[in-house]
């Protein structure tokens, strides 16, 4: 049917909207905003331990909580997509929506060294903005760009995100720790908690502004789709594919997903790719901290872990690399196997360069897992939509973020255990051991990329296992 339907149209059917560029660029801000809100607390969590009096645990909390909304609401937002009742526009007002009131409260938190629970609240909220902005590139790039596009269009997403990482890796530990003198985060008076409650009061304040602008923006011109679809595909989806109403409808299309391996193993796949840096960027600071690290010792370890993070960040800027070979070789399967391979042995690096604690391997180490983490979130994003078409993007998107964010928080809570247990080294060989977990996990997935048939593409299918 689906073949019966492509023959009726041709590329005269087809159209591409300006906009779609402004839209994402709002998305990318985003990414941004979630990026920071990853990334902005584990570098200085001993600053947070004392200027809100609570333990290193708690604190790992400002970070884990950010993973709880998506977890329980994402069976609810699915439902209602179902239903006809959420749709693309609704998705960009949310992930804007909650980042504005995600802000709102991390700002009002650093105002007083009493309200630590706002921060946690905050974070819940930046959480729910990422893991909704985490389903909305494939969703996007999908329903506007074409098919030679496509993986540009995501690979401008996850460097967002490597932008705001650097964000957060950076610029809070330079506002705290930038100029002083000793080397010891543990030695914050008073006047250093004010001085950086003072900057970082700013610099939430600065985020909030231009989060509340993006919100209006996709209030004014969002769209749930375009007039006239950029792909065939979309076109005879559009054309086969009937709303459904019922509950039992939507127990059939749920039980369409979870009973497809290759879905599945993907939506594990995904969690793990876009959350395994987790753990560094949790622990890091604590890492180096209780490493001496003789190439800094004139630095403390909060801007030291600062620094090594945001290499990782900047291997973010491979995406457009990785976006234009996809949009050539449409080959997803071999690329995740590329770029999986590489976070094992970039992970094992960086156990080396601990080690023998040499900074230069730490650096060329944590850029290299940089690359090869960001590339493989875009080959996954992409692998998502090609298992599951023609069911609708937003639907098998929005159910990748839940099980994403399980994963992340299993990470989280986890990670501090084994760095208790068995130091940094522990927290790497857990991390490595993730990785070969998706590789294998991969050798299951099947190679078939389902909405490339629906176009008349050649070559859609990877020779490997399917």
């Amino acid at each position: 049917m689906l073949l019966n339907a492509l023959n009726k149209n041709s590329d005269n059917d087809l159209h591409f909207y300006r906009r779609r560029w402004a839209f994402l660029a709002g998305v990318v801000t985003m990414q941004i905003f979630a990026g920071i809100s990853f990334s902005s607390y584990g570098q200085i969590s001993t600053f947070y331990v004392q200027f809100f009096n609570a333990s290193h645990v708690q604190v790992d909390w400002i970070t884990n909580a950010r993973n709880i909304g998506g977890i329980f609401i994402t069976p609810i937002l699915v439902w209602f997509i179902f239903k006809g009742k959420v749709k693309l526009r609704f998705m960009l007002l949310l992930i804007s929506a909650c980042s504005s009131l995600g802000l709102t409260l991390v700002t009002i938190s650093l105002a007083n060294r009493s309200l630590m629970a706002l921060i946690f609240m905050g974070q819940l909220f930046s959480g729910l903005s990422e893991s909704f902005g985490i389903a909305v590139p494939p969703i996007l790039a999908a329903l506007w760009f074409p098919e030679d596009q496509i993986g540009t269009a995501l690979a401008l997403n996850c460097l967002g995100y490597s932008i705001g990482d650097i964000t957060g890796y950076v610029v809070p530990a330079n506002l705290l720790y930038a100029g002083r003198n000793t080397t010891n985060t543990s030695m914050l008076d008073n006047s250093d908690l004010e001085r950086g409650q003072h900057w970082l009061l700013i610099f939430y304040s600065g985020l909030l502004l231009v989060s509340i602008s993006v919100t209006i923006f996709f209030y004014i011109f969002g769209a749930d789709a375009p007039p006239t679809p950029p792909t065939k595909a979309q076109i005879i989806k559009n054309d086969v594919v009937k709303p459904k109403r019922s509950f039992k409808e939507f127990i059939i299309e749920t039980k369409t997903l979870f009973t497809n391996p290759s879905y599945v193993l993907t939506t594990i796949v995904a969690g793990f790719a876009f959350q395994i840096f987790t753990l560094e960027s949790i622990f890091l600071s604590e890492i180096i901290g209780s490493t001496s690290m003789l190439s800094f010792a004139d630095l403390n370890s909060s801007i030291v872990s600062a620094y090594i993070a945001s290499t990782f960040c900047l291997g973010g800027f491979s995406t457009m690399v990785i976006g234009k070979v996809m949009d050539r070789y449409k080959n997803y399967k071999v690329l995740a196997y590329i770029t999986f391979s590489m976070n094992v042995l970039s992970t094992a690096a960086l156990a080396v360069g601990f080690v023998i604690r040499s900074t230069i391997v730490l650096f060329v180490s944590t850029f290299a897992f940089g690359v090869s983490c960001f590339s493989s979130d875009v080959v996954v994003l992409e692998m998502i939509t090609q298992q599951t078409y023609p069911i609708d993007e937003t639907i098998a998107s929005t159910w990748m973020t839940g099980v994403q964010c399980f994963v992340a928080l299993c990470l989280g809570l986890f990670g501090r255990v084994v760095l208790d247990a068995w130091g940094g080294i522990g927290v790497l060989i857990f991390q490595c051991l993730c990785e070969c977990l998706c590789l294998l996990l991969l050798f299951f997935v099947s190679g078939t990329n389902k909405r490339l048939v629906a176009n008349g593409d050649d070559d859609v299918s990877v020779p490997l296992l399917h």
